[in-house]
């Protein structure tokens, strides 16, 4: 039996990338799940496609994070509580 590989896809706009990954795991071929998007955009595209295909997504505000780390801290976070692989 595969291993399915639980993936995070991180966007900022249209997310055709994230579209083409959803596209190859339901055509059966890449053996993952996308488990979470995360934006630092809040108007990005991605966000709807990823709620569209039942995937949770999440918008991270950089503009009221005062430095990296903490942005970095907040994504961590997100990532943990899906149970990211990759």
């Amino acid at each position: 039996m595969t291993k399915i590989l639980r993936i995070a896809v991180l966007i900022s706009g249209e997310g055709t990338n994230l579209q083409a990954i959803i596209d190859r795991i339901k055509k059966g071929k890449l053996d993952a799940e996308v488990t979470v998007v995360v934006s630092n955009k809040k108007q990005a595209h991605g966000l709807i496609r990823a709620r569209r295909n039942n995937i949770p997504a999440f918008f991270i505000d950089s503009n009221k994070i005062t430095d990296r780390q903490e942005y970095d801290l907040k994504l961590l976070e997100i990532l943990k509580d899906h149970h990211v692989e990759l």
